[in-house]
């Protein structure tokens, strides 16, 4: 019999340990499993904030796209003389010449004469604010000689297109 009860005590004890051991492995695989879940979430917060970001520049490219399109055939110049006439300094445009750029991409080198800095600033705005895409690309400014107060404003000025358009 007491063979029998070693024997009996054995497995007991044997099941024991490998329940034990069961255990162990189990807390081990969880704690795993809970590290790759965390992983996990990081990434899918990443890819989110990513995602959030990448819609934020499409829309950007396609309001760019729609004003690049909105140029309906005009030509840069055509812009300009429209927005100088609108503030009234269409006189003070000294100068208006295109310059070869781009295929998609019309660009005119403007020098206005005797503009004042309220002049400058909503020629500025003008600009910015037409449905087309134009770019200023470079300004020059520098007091006229006559009138300190007033200025004088050299600056590059682009009308980019879509593609197929030229």
């Amino acid at each position: 019999m007491s063979e029998n009860i070693d024997r009996k005590t054995l497995i007991v004890l044997a099941a024991a340990a490998a329940s034990v051991l069961l255990f162990i492995v189990a807390l081990v695989w969880s704690g795993s499993a809970a590290a790759r879940l965390s992983e996990i979430e990081r990434a899918h917060e990443e890819m989110s904030r990513v995602g959030g970001e990448l819609k934020e520049l499409m829309s950007k490219v396609e309001g760019l796209e729609a004003r690049s399109a909105a140029s309906g055939g005009k030509g840069l110049l055509t812009f300009i003389d429209q927005i100088s006439e609108s503030i009234g300094i269409k006189d003070k445009l000294a100068s208006q010449k295109s310059v070869p750029s781009a295929s998609n991409e019309e660009k005119a080198e403007l020098s206005f004469e005797k503009l004042t800095l309220n002049e400058a600033a909503n020629l500025f705005h003008r600009i910015g604010a037409q449905p087309v895409l134009l770019l200023v690309k470079r300004v020059v400014m520098a007091p006229s000689f006559d009138k300190p107060d007033l200025i004088m404003l050299d600056m590059t000025v682009s009308l980019v297109k879509p593609k197929n358009e030229n």
